[in-house]
């Protein structure tokens, strides 16, 4: 589990004059807190499977305007907020990719429970959504991607999942990410479980 309070927000949003978060995993609503203290923040958004965790949340952030929370897949969610140019016209977006493992951050739910690949490890397809619908050649948006543990085998501080015992919980597969070498950077940072920055060139 990493933490969006990790990335130097404050840095991308100087650099590239981003406004947006539009983040995937609510949890218990640590990253959107954090997005909240930045002023220059005009719109955060959350999505969250759990219906009742959302509703929780969004009871919580209700005072805050900029604060727009989703209950339901990430995947849904993203081809809404997307789709519909008029809702994100900005050049550049800040995403943060957190929603693997339904329910198990929140304590409702093994880590392997969900057996619909897709729904428990939905990164793929919420990049394939993004890369199609903010085309990267025309958008400069930062992608964040935390747990990076799941999809390479390095020597993670957090731990190797394998070494760990679970194994099953990996998919060792970095190839859907090659096409976004032609217009970002890819950092990985071996810090805690594992970020990927996938930064603007």
């Amino acid at each position: 589990m990493g933490l969006l309070s990790f990335f130097p927000l404050q840095e991308y949003i100087k650099k590239y004059h981003i406004s947006i978060l539009i983040e995937t995993g609510l949890g218990y609503g640590t990253g959107v807190k954090f997005a909240q203290k930045f002023k220059e923040f005009h719109d955060i958004h959350s999505c969250e499977i759990d219906t009742e965790q959302a509703n929780k949340i969004k009871e919580e952030l209700k005072y805050d305007y900029r604060v727009h929370i989703f209950a339901g897949k990430s995947e849904d969610y993203l081809k809404f907020i997307l789709k519909d140019n008029n809702l994100i016209k900005e050049k550049s977006v800040i995403f943060f990719l957190d929603s693997h493992f339904p329910l198990a951050d929140l304590g409702k739910a093994n880590f392997d429970d969900e057996k619909n690949l897709d729904i428990r490890l939905p990164l793929e397809t919420e990049l394939d959504i993004i890369f199609n619908l903010r085309n990267p050649e025309t958008y400069k948006d930062i992608i964040l991607i935390d747990d990076w543990r799941i999809y390479e085998k390095m020597d993670f501080p957090g731990g190797d999942l394998e070494k760990l015992g679970l194994g099953n919980l990996t998919k060792y597969d970095v190839s859907f990410i090659k096409r976004w070498t032609n217009t970002h950077v890819l950092n990985k940072i071996k810090t805690d479980t594992g970020y990927l920055e996938i930064m603007p060139k």
